[in-house]
C-alpha cells in the first residue's frame, strides 16, 4: 500500500491528476450553467456572486497553496484551473443577460466590476504559473474574453458583415498581439523546460479565451454557414500563434530530455497548419474571403520559410499565391463577383478554360523564382517553388483536357497528367543539368523529381498498357493506339533517355528497358493484327529484345564508346561483370517468352507460329550465354542449357497439331523421348567435353538430374494413361510409333544404364562406386516398366502359363537373383551383387501383396512357404536379423492361411498351432543373431516367446477343456518340463521360472478337472499333503545348509534372464 501511495505521490502522477480534476471541473462548471440557466436568469445578481466566487475561491486556493504551503504543482493546477474558467464566468455574463432588455444595472456593475476583479487574480496567477510574461497572460485572456461582452451587446443576426468582421476581430487581435509578444520574448531565449511549461500554459489559456467569443459570435450572428465566410480570413490569423509556437519549439527544443515537449511542439504546428489552411475553405466560394485568407497564408507560410529555414513552407506559400491569382484572375475577369455570397459556382469557374491560362502564368512566373532562388544558392527553396510549378502545370493541363474533350474517359486524364509530368520532368532535368554545369559542382538528385516521376510514369503506364493488353487479347480486338497513347508512352520513353545525362539517375537504364519495350508493344498495336498474330509478334519482340539486351551488355565497350560521343556519363565500372537488374528484367523477360511460347504451342493451330515461337525460346540460349561473366558464370551456364532443353522440348511438341494429335500422352512421350536421348548423347560425348569445355559440361551435368526428373516424370505420365486406357477403354489408344518409341527408348535408358556402371567415365553424373549402384536400379525399374508397356500395349503376350502361374515366375526370379548376387559376391563384384540381392529380396513382396489385385492358381500358403525359403537363405546367408523376421514372418502366415482354411483348426479352436511356431521362430531367430542383439532385447524375446507358447497351451485348456482333451494340461506340463530342463541347462532365468509356474499351473488344472469331473477330491488333500511337505522340506534344508543356499541364491542370480 505504501508503494502504491508513494507512486501517486510522483509528480508526474499528480499532474495527470490535476489535468482530470481540471477537465471535469470545466465540464461541471458548464453543466451548471445550462442547468441553473433558468433560476440564473430569473436573478441576473446570481451569475456574477456564484462564478465570481467560485473562480476567486480557486485562485485564492492556488495562491496560498503556493506561497504558504510551498507545494508548486498542485499550486499550479489549481490556478491553472482557475485561470480557465475565467473565459467561462464572461461566457456565463453574457448568455445569461442577454435577455434583460433594458439592463439592468446590477447586470451593468457585474459586466463593469468582473473584468478588474479577473484582471488581478490572473496577473497574480500569471507571476506563478508564467513569471515570464505574466502581463501577456492577463492580456490575452481578459481582452479575449472581454470580447464576449462586446459580441453579447453589438451581434444580431442581420448585422452587417463588417461589424461581424470587427467583433470577430477584437478577440483575435488581443490574442495574436499577445501571442506574438511571447513569440519574440521567446526567440531571444533558450527555451528551456520553465519556459516550454510557461508556453504550452500560455498558449493553452488564450487560445481557450479566444475560441469562447468566436463562437459566441457565430451562435448569435446567423447561418453558421455565412458567417465563416465573412469570417473566415480571421480563422486563418487565428491559426498563426499555434503554428507559429508550435514551429519554434520544433525547431529550437532539441534536448533528448524534452522530446515530449518537441511532439508536442510538433502537433501544435500541424494543428496550425490546418487550421491557418482551413480560412481558405471556409471561406468559399466568398472571393472576398479566399484572396485575403490566401495571401496571407502565402506571407505566413513565406516567413517560415525563410526565417525558420523550412523550405516545404514555400510549396505550400506557393499554393496560396496561386490560389488568389486564379480566384482574383476570374474577379476581373468578371466571371465571378468580389462578394460572391454562393450565388455563383467558383469551382465550375476555377475549373474553366480560362483557368488553364491562369494557371500558365504562375507555371512560367514559379519557374523564375525558382531559377532566381536557386542563383542565391537557396536550392531547397528553389526546388519548393519547382514542384509547385509541376503541379500547377499538370492541373493546367487536366483543365484544358477536360475543357476540350468533356467525354473523355478517366484514363486519358490519367494519360494527361502522366504526359504533363513528364514534360515537367524534361524541363526539371534541364534546369538541374544547367545548375550543375554553371555552379560546377555536383549535387545529388538521386531521389529529383525526374528520377520519381519517370519510375512512377513508367510503373502506371506498364499496368495501363498490361491491363489494355490483356482485354484486347480476350475480347479479340485489337483497334490501335490513339494518339493519346503515343504522347504517354513517348513521353515517358523521352524522359528515360533523357535521364541518361543525369549521372545520378541510377535507376535510367532499367527504366529506358521497360520504356522502349512498352514503346514496341506500343508499336506493334498500329499493325492492327489478329490476336493470334499480335501475341506471336510479342513473343518475337520479348526474344529479340533480351537477346539484344544481352548482347549490349557482352559487347558494353564498344556501346559506351558510342555513347561518350553523346556525352552521356558512364555508369558501368570496368570491372563490374553483371548488372542485377539487367539479370532481373532479362529472367523475367525469357519467362514471359517461355509462357507465351508455350501457351502458342498448346492452343495455336498454326503449325509455323508454334515453331518459330519455340525457336525464338531455343535462341534464349545466347541471351543468358553472353551473360556468362564473372562469378555469375557458372549460374548463366545452367540457365542458359535450362532455357535451350526447354525450347528443344516445345520444338518437339510444335509439330503436334491441337486437338488433334496434340494429346498429353504424345507430349509426354516427346519429353522422355527427347530427354532420355540428350542425357545419352552427353554420356557418349561427355569425356572429350570436359577436356574442351569443362566449364559448360558441368553446367550440364548439374542439369543432368532436373533431365532426368523430367523424362522419369514423362515416362510415368506415359504408364500411367496407358493404364488408364487398359482399364477404362480395354486398350490402349496410342499412335504405334509412339508405342515403339516408348519400348525403344526404356531397353535404351536400360542399356545406357549399365554403359554407366562399367564405364564410370561416361558416367554423366559423375557417382563414386557405391553411388553407381543406383543405375542397376535403375536398369532394374526401366526394364519392369518395358515389361510394364508390353503387358499394357500388347497383352496378348502374357497369357497361358505366365497368366496362371505368374507368382511362381516372380519367385522364379527372385530365387535367380539371390544365388546370382552370391555368386558375384564371391567374384568380389559387390557393385552388381548388391543391387541384385535387394531386389531378390525385394521382389517376393509382389506376388505377396498382387495375389489379391491379380488372379492365378497359385496356392497362398505355397506362395507364402516359397517367400519364407527366400528370406530364410538370405537370412543365412547374411546374418541378418531382419530377414530371419520376414522368413517367420511368411512361413507363419502361410502356416497360418492353411489352418485357416481346414476345418477344426481355426484361431479360437487350437491357438497352440498358431501361436507356439511363432515363438518358436521368434526364439530361433533371436538366438541365431544373439550377437546382433543386447541383452535387453535378447531376454525381452525370451519372456515374450515363452509367454506366448505358455498362455496359448493355457487358453488351449480352457477353450477345449480336460474332459473332452485330456492331454492338454500333459502338453502344458510337457512344454513346461522341458523349459525347466533348458533353463537348468542353459543357465537362464526365465526358462526356470515361467516353466516352472506353468507346470504348477497345469497340475492344479489336472486335479481341479479331475475334482470336478471324476469326483476325485481327494486329490486336493494329497495334494495339499505333498506342498506342505515340500515346504517343511525346504525350510529344514534352509535351515541346515543355510550357507549352501545362499551361495546357490547367489549364483542363480548370475544366471542369464
Amino acid at each position: 500500500m505504501t508503494e502504491v501511495i508513494a507512486a501517486f505521490m510522483e509528480e508526474s502522477n499528480i499532474r495527470w491528476g490535476e489535468i482530470i480534476g481540471g477537465l471535469l471541473i470545466i465540464g461541471c462548471s458548464a453543466a451548471l450553467v445550462v442547468s441553473l440557466w433558468a433560476q440564473i436568469a430569473q436573478i441576473p445578481v446570481l451569475k456574477f456572486l456564484i462564478f465570481t466566487t467560485v473562480t476567486a475561491s480557486l485562485f485564492g486556493i492556488g495562491l496560498y497553496t503556493e506561497h504558504r504551503w510551498k507545494l508548486p504543482t498542485t499550486s499550479h493546477g489549481v490556478l491553472t484551473i482557475a485561470t480557465l474558467l475565467v473565459p467561462l464566468n464572461f461566457l456565463a455574463i453574457a448568455a445569461v443577460s442577454a435577455g434583460s432588455l433594458p439592463p439592468d444595472a446590477l447586470v451593468i456593475v457585474s459586466e463593469l466590476v468582473a473584468p478588474a476583479v479577473f484582471l488581478c487574480l490572473v496577473y497574480f496567477a500569471g507571476r506563478v504559473l508564467t513569471p515570464q510574461w505574466p502581463h501577456l497572460l492577463t492580456a490575452g485572456v481578459l481582452g479575449s474574453s472581454i470580447g464576449q461582452l462586446l459580441v453579447r451587446h453589438l451581434a444580431t443576426p442581420d448585422a452587417q458583415p463588417l461589424l461581424l468582421f470587427a467583433l470577430g476581430t477584437f478577440p483575435i487581435l488581443c490574442y495574436v498581439v499577445s501571442i506574438a509578444w511571447i513569440l519574440r520574448q521567446s526567440v531571444a531565449h533558450e527555451l528551456d523546460e520553465s519556459r516550454t511549461s510557461s508556453i504550452f500554459i500560455t498558449l493553452g489559456a488564450m487560445t481557450f479565451a479566444a475560441v469562447l467569443p468566436f463562437g459566441l459570435l457565430l451562435y448569435k450572428s446567423g447561418p453558421v454557414g455565412m458567417s465563416l465566410m465573412y469570417l473566415a480570413p480571421l480563422i486563418s490569423v487565428g491559426g498563426l500563434p499555434l503554428l507559429a509556437l508550435g514551429t519554434i519549439i520544433w525547431r529550437r527544443v532539441t534536448a533528448r530530455e524534452l522530446v515530449s515537449r518537441r511532439i508536442a511542439g510538433t502537433t501544435l504546428a500541424i494543428l496550425g497548419t490546418l487550421i491557418v489552411l482551413s480560412g481558405m475553405v471556409l471561406a468559399w466560394p466568398n472571393p472576398a474571403g479566399i484572396v485575403p485568407a490566401a495571401l496571407l497564408n502565402f506571407a505566413v507560410f513565406t516567413a517560415l520559410a525563410l526565417f525558420l529555414d523550412i523550405p516545404a513552407a514555400h510549396f505550400i506559400a506557393s499554393i496560396c499565391l496561386a490560389l488568389s491569382f486564379l480566384v482574383f484572375f476570374h474577379v476581373i475577369a468578371g466571371h465571378v463577383s468580389w462578394a460572391n455570397l454562393r450565388v455563383t459556382s467558383l469551382l465550375d469557374i476555377c475549373l474553366s478554360g480560362s483557368s488553364a491560362q491562369a494557371l500558365a502564368l504562375t507555371v512560367v512566373l514559379f519557374v523564375a523564382v525558382s531559377e532566381w532562388l536557386r542563383k542565391r544558392k537557396r536550392e531547397l527553396d528553389s526546388r519548393a517553388y519547382r514542384y509547385s510549378a509541376v503541379l500547377l502545370f499538370s492541373t493546367a493541363a487536366v483543365i484544358w483536357w477536360r475543357n476540350e474533350f468533356p467525354s473523355a474517359s478517366g484514363v486519358r486524364t490519367v494519360q494527361v497528367v502522366i504526359v504533363s509530368l513528364c514534360l515537367s520532368g524534361l524541363v526539371w532535368l534541364l534546369l538541374e543539368l544547367r545548375a550543375r554545369k554553371l555552379d560546377a559542382a555536383e549535387v545529388n538528385t538521386e531521389f529529383s523529381f525526374h528520377s520519381a516521376t519517370a519510375l512512377v510514369s513508367l510503373i502506371v503506364v506498364a499496368l495501363m498498357m498490361f491491363v489494355r493488353t490483356i482485354v484486347a487479347s480476350f475480347e479479340n480486338s485489337f483497334s490501335g493506339p490513339y494518339p493519346i497513347d503515343w504522347f504517354t508512352v513517348g513521353s515517358v520513353f523521352l524522359l528515360c533517355v533523357a535521364c541518361l545525362w543525369d549521372r545520378q539517375a541510377k535507376q535510367s537504364l532499367p527504366e529506358l528497358y521497360i520504356a522502349t519495350l512498352l514503346l514496341t508493344a506500343l508499336a506493334l498495336e498500329q499493325y492492327h493484327l489478329s490476336r493470334n498474330r499480335f501475341i506471336w509478334a510479342g513473343a518475337i519482340i520479348l526474344a529479340v529484345f533480351a537477346l539484344t539486351a544481352s548482347a549490349m551488355w557482352h559487347w558494353r565497350e564498344d556501346v559506351m564508346r558510342w555513347t561518350d560521343n553523346l556525352r552521356i556519363p558512364r555508369r558501368i565500372d570496368t570491372n563490374v561483370t553483371h548488372l542485377p537488374w539487367l539479370i532481373e528484367l532479362n529472367i523475367g523477360t525469357v519467362t514471359v517468352l517461355t509462357l507465351i511460347a508455350y501457351g502458342i504451342n498448346l492452343a495455336f493451330l498454326e503449325g509455323d507460329l508454334r515453331l518459330t515461337a519455340a525457336i525464338a525460346v531455343v535462341l534464349q540460349f545466347a541471351t543468358f550465354a553472353l551473360l556468362t561473366e564473372g562469378s555469375y558464370r557458372p549460374h548463366f551456364q545452367r540457365m542458359s542449357i535450362a532455357i535451350g532443353l526447354i525450347g528443344i522440348v516445345l520444338m518437339g511438341w510444335a509439330w503436334l497439331i491441337p486437338g488433334s494429335t496434340g494429346t498429353w500422352l504424345n507430349r509426354a512421350v516427346i519429353l522422355m523421348v527427347e530427354m532420355f536421348c540428350l542425357t545419352g548423347i552427353y554420356s557418349l560425348v561427355l569425356d572429350k567435353a570436359l577436356q574442351k569445355t569443362p566449364d559448360w559440361t558441368n553446367a550440364v551435368q548439374d542439369c543432368m538430374p532436373w533431365m532426368l526428373v523430367a523424362g522419369g516424370f514423362a515416362l510415368a505420365f506415359t504408364l500411367c494413361t496407358e493404364l488408364y486406357y487398359q482399364i477404362n477403354f480395354g486398350a490402349v489408344r496410342i499412335n504405334p510409333v509412339s508405342l515403339v518409341a516408348i519400348g525403344i527408348t526404356l531397353l535404351t535408358a536400360t542399356v545406357v544404364c549399365l554403359l554407366f556402371l562399367w564405364s564410370p567415365r561416361h558416367d554423366p553424373l559423375k557417382l563414386s562406386d557405391a553411388g553407381r549402384m543406383k543405375y542397376v536400379y535403375g536398369a532394374e525399374v526401366l526394364l519392369a516398366l518395358f515389361i510394364v508397356h508390353l503387358r499394357l500395349t500388347m497383352p496378348w503376350l502374357f497369357t497361358g502359363f505366365f497368366d496362371d502361374y505368374w507368382p511362381f515366375v516372380i519367385m522364379a526370379i527372385a530365387y535367380l537373383g539371390v544365388i546370382a548376387s552370391e555368386a558375384l559376391r564371391r567374384r568380389k563384384l559387390l557393385v552388381l551383387a548388391r543391387p541384385i540381392e535387394r531386389t531378390g529380396a525385394f521382389l517376393p513382396l509382389l506376388p505377396v501383396l498382387g495375389f489379391w489385385v491379380a488372379q492365378s492358381r497359385v496356392d497362398y500358403s505355397v506362395l507364402l512357404f516359397l517367400v519364407g525359403g527366400v528370406y530364410g537363405g538370405l537370412s543365412i546367408l547374411r546374418r541378418s536379423f531382419m530377414f530371419g523376421l520376414l522368413a517367420a514372418v511368411a512361413g507363419n502366415t502361410g502356416l497360418w492361411y492353411l489352418l485357416h482354411r481346414t476345418q477344426n483348426y481355426g484361431f479360437l479352436q487350437h491357438p497352440q498351432l498358431w501361436l507356439i511356431p511363432v515363438a518358436l521362430s521368434i526364439l530361433i531367430a533371436g538366438y541365431l543373431n544373439r550377437e546382433q542383439l543386447s541383452e535387453e532385447q535378447m531376454t525381452s524375446l525370451r519372456y515374450f516367446s515363452l509367454l506366448m507358447i505358455y498362455a496359448s497351451s493355457t487358453a488351449d485348456i480352457f477353450v477345449n477343456g480336460v474332459a473332452d482333451s485330456p492331454w492338454l494340461p500333459l502338453i502344458l506340463a510337457g512344454l513346461s518340463l522341458c523349459g525347466i530342463f533348458a533353463g537348468i541347462s542353459f543357465r537362464v532365468r526365465g526358462l526356470l521360472l515361467l516353466g516352472s509356474v506353468f507346470l504348477l499351473l497345469s497340475i492344479v488344472t489336472m486335479i481341479y478337472y479331475a475334482s470336478v469331473n471324476l469326483g476325485w477330491t481327494w486329490l486336493w488333500y494329497v495334494a495339499g499333503i505333498v506342498t506342505g511337505a515340500t515346504i517343511i522340506f525346504m525350510f529344514a534344508v534352509f535351515e541346515k545348509k543355510r550357507s549352501e543356499v545362499l551361495r546357490l541364491v547367489d549364483g542363480f542370480k548370475e544366471w542369464d534372464s
